[in-house]
């Protein structure tokens, strides 16, 4: 390397000015650089003035060279001389260019190789099927810009698709378009473009969670040396299209009795369907499908009800003279059960089992509210998908049987936190601190406030006090087939009357830990499809027209709550209001990707 020889630099030709322990190097547009000798590759040895300028019309003869070249070995000397007749600072320079632009040749200047001629003619193949792809995209965005999309375009849809259910992180499509990259607008574009109706609700899809069943058959749990309680009268007593009926009620002995789907039979602490439920967190109800935590064969095998002789955990309750729950007997047992609505145990209160029940839990919530048990009456729908995708949206059944079904699950909670403590046995329970809600709540408003105002309950293994509740103790533990931290609590109950070592402190949290991010985004993931059903029913109801009634006053408006829709929404409204006010709105229109519907009072 000398003064005046020609280097590669970053890629770059450059002119060597000066050698001594650094190389002074200029590039083309006059810069110099001290650089070392191992960071430069010399081209040609020189000498040259300077930096020579490419001869760009002599790609054809270099194409020519390399057809004679092709599949061998060369050098960058070689092919210059082949092709130009001399090796030179120029011919050097040029064909260099040519070579780190053109895909004929590869390597280093001491050591190339010439391309095969199948391998110039599949990138020659590559690079037109590239440019057809890039001028079918080009027409398909005027075509979609112009909003005259054909059936024929459905296919080119995939990518938008793909990022609106958030299968895809950066969408060129939509910057192509000049619309903003976010899963809202992508759902709008496939919606005006007709890709897209109301039935397609993306929420499941964007949350990632795992929503297969298993397919494999799972055998009925054995009955085998359980206590045969088939005598006892048991209701499982739940909505008309429930599917996973855990629990049911009786009254023997002048006690409660609360029987519960026997989930840790099939599914014990390590188990392939233990695994799964873990993963899963909890069922996810939607208004159109129900994707269960444990599979369905599964709750067909442990559903109450279900078979004429369910496999349940039994739990017998009675109350000290404090009122105190006391668990007095646990029994994995045989039951027969006989499923009803609530409608129909309405009909049924007077009669017994459920007259004496009813007593015992009203006694129960006495305490319980004297302990400042707070109870909501916000109003609560169910939402349901029929044929075409018709909504459907009716008012939860409201009445005596579903406070006892409520209570009895409560005071279940109760007794079983205080019996695991009794016995030192982990497992998960519930707190809550008290929020500032002051006297009980009465009217729509007050009710909504106070429930702004209270903390959200905390999972853990110390047991502690649940505001809300009213009680001094607390565990879920009557939905095992629906909730992965009772069925904690049941496989650690189950665990310890087999005389087997239950689960650690660590061990039973680091399993519930595992499930606590997932348990939420599966109830954020029923919050906002429920919310897409709503505005998909507004949209099948144009200029629906109904009730509000303001629930609080906000800044050039208020928050008003739709009952018969369980739906609250914002309307902005001049004329001064008052909470629990009751309005006349309409339906003005509705940005379903959104999940915002707009009223007008009337």
């Amino acid at each position: 390397m000398n003064h005046g020889s020609l280097v590669l630099y970053k890629g770059r030709i450059a002119l060597v000015k000066s050698v001594s322990e650094k190389i002074v190097i200029e590039e083309s547009n006059g810069k110099q650089t001290r650089v070392r000798p191992k960071d430069v590759v010399v081209i040609h040895p020189g000498p040259a003035d300077n930096v020579p300028e490419i001869r760009r019309a002599d790609d054809d003869l270099l194409i020519q060279t390399w057809e004679l070249m092709a599949g061998e070995q060369t050098t960058l000397s070689d092919v210059a001389e082949l092709a130009y007749g001399e090796f030179t600072p120029v011919t050097a320079s040029s064909t260099w260019t040519f070579i780190i632009e053109q895909p004929y040749f590869t390597g280093t200047p001491n050591l190339l190789q010439a391309a095969t001629p199948d391998a110039i003619k599949r990138l020659h193949e590559r690079e037109r099927e590239r440019a057809s792809a890039d001028r079918a995209r080009f027409e398909f965005l005027q075509r979609l810009a112009n909003g005259t999309t054909t059936v024929e375009d459905r296919g080119m849809f995939g990518e938008i698709e793909a990022f609106a259910l958030g299968r895809s992180q950066a969408l060129g499509l939509m910057r192509d378009l000049r619309k903003k990259e976010t899963e809202e607008e992508a759902h709008a574009l496939l919606l005006d473009a007709g890709i897209w109706d109301g039935a397609i609700n993306p929420y499941p899809a964007r949350a990632g969670l795992g929503l297969d069943d298993l397919a494999e058959d799972i055998p009925m749990p054995d009955l085998a040396g359980r206590r045969d309680l088939t005598k006892m009268i048991c209701y499982a007593i739940d909505d008309e299209d429930t599917t996973t009926p855990d629990d049911a009620i009786s009254w023997h002995d002048n006690a409660l009795w609360i029987h519960v789907a026997d989930a840790a039979a099939l599914a014990p602490p390590g188990s392939g369907l233990d695994v799964r439920a873990r993963a899963k967190g909890a069922t996810l109800y939607l208004p159109d499908r129900v994707f269960h935590m444990m599979p369905e064969k599964a709750t067909e095998r442990l559903g109450l009800g279900i078979s004429d002789v369910s496999p349940a955990l039994s739990f017998k309750i009675a109350v000290d003279e404090l009122g105190v729950p006391k668990l007095e007997d646990i029994a994995k047992s045989m039951i027969r059960v006989e499923r009803c609505s609530y409608r129909r145990a309405e009909e049924m209160l007077e009669e017994s089992p459920l007259c004496e029940i009813d007593a015992f839990l009203r006694s129960y919530r006495e305490r319980r509210f004297s302990n400042g048990a707070v109870r909501f009456s916000l109003p609560e729908v169910r939402i349901r998908v029929g044929e075409n995708h018709r909504v459907d949206i009716d008012p939860l059944y409201e009445g005596e049987s579903r406070f006892i079904v409520q209570e009895a699950m409560v005071v279940t909670g109760e007794a079983v936190a205080r019996w695991a403590m009794k016995h030192q046995i982990p497992i998960p329970f519930s707190t809550q601190q008290s929020g500032e809600i002051g006297k009980p709540p009465v009217t729509l408003s007050e009710m909504w406030s106070a429930r702004k105002k209270l903390r959200r309950s905390e999972i853990g293994t110390t047991p502690g006090f649940h505001a809300s509740l009213g009680i001094p103790f607390y565990s879920q533990s009557t939905s095992p087939l629906r909730r992965y931290q009772d069925l904690l609590t049941h496989q650690q109950v189950s665990t310890f009357l087999e005389g087997k070592p239950a689960l650690g402190t660590d061990e039973l949290m680091s399993r519930l830990g595992e499930t606590l991010d997932t348990v939420r985004l599966v109830r954020r993931v029923e919050t906002l499809s429920n919310r897409h059903w709503t505005m998909v029913y507004l949209m099948q109801h144009p200029g629906w027209t109904g009730d509000a009634v303001v629930v609080e006053v906000a800044k050039n408006g208020c928050i008003c709550m739709i009952s018969e829709l369980g739906h609250d929404v914002k309307i902005h409204q001049r004329e001064k209001v008052s909470r629990d006010d009751k309005l006349k709105i309409k339906l003005e229109e509705v940005n379903l990707p959104y999940l915002e519907a707009t009223f007008s009072v009337v």
